[in-house]
């Protein structure tokens, strides 16, 4: 069975400042910088940011260094941005089923519809897919 993790990252205070063209691009280069993890799906919403990760390397890097690295690299990418600041550490769960995930998986990628912000998931555009996470 996978490792795979359910983390959520945050900003303060909680301001929609995430969900752009410009963040969006420093975080998907962000992501390919921050290589310790793989995501397999994400979802960034106004204030917040979902990912399922899966670990890129044995013994893995653990999820919370992981996380500083890739807020690091993103805040460095998108430049000064005196309004917000990144949640110190990150949330994160264990997911240990393919059911459990596709659930989890489904429910953040309505996030965007119940928030208002979204017709349907496919029309939200700040969300991304990986390779999928192998059962």
């Amino acid at each position: 069975m996978p490792v795979v993790l359910f983390v959520t990252i945050a900003v303060r205070p909680r301001i929609p400042v995430l969900a752009n063209r410009l963040f969006y691009t420093c975080f998907l280069t962000a992501m390919q910088e921050a290589d310790g993890w793989r995501t397999a799906s994400h979802v960034v919403m106004p204030d917040h940011i979902h990912m399922f990760c899966v670990p890129c390397r044995q013994p893995a890097i653990g999820i919370k260094a992981w996380s500083e690295f890739l807020k690091r690299r993103t805040s460095f990418h998108l430049g000064p941005h005196p309004a917000w600041r990144w949640l110190p550490d990150c949330w994160d769960t264990q997911i240990r089923s393919r059911t459990d995930y596709e659930t989890k998986r489904s429910y953040v990628l309505m996030n965007p519809v119940r928030a208002g912000l979204a017709k349907t998931t496919t029309e939200w555009p700040w969300q991304g897919e990986g390779a999928p996470v192998a059962w």
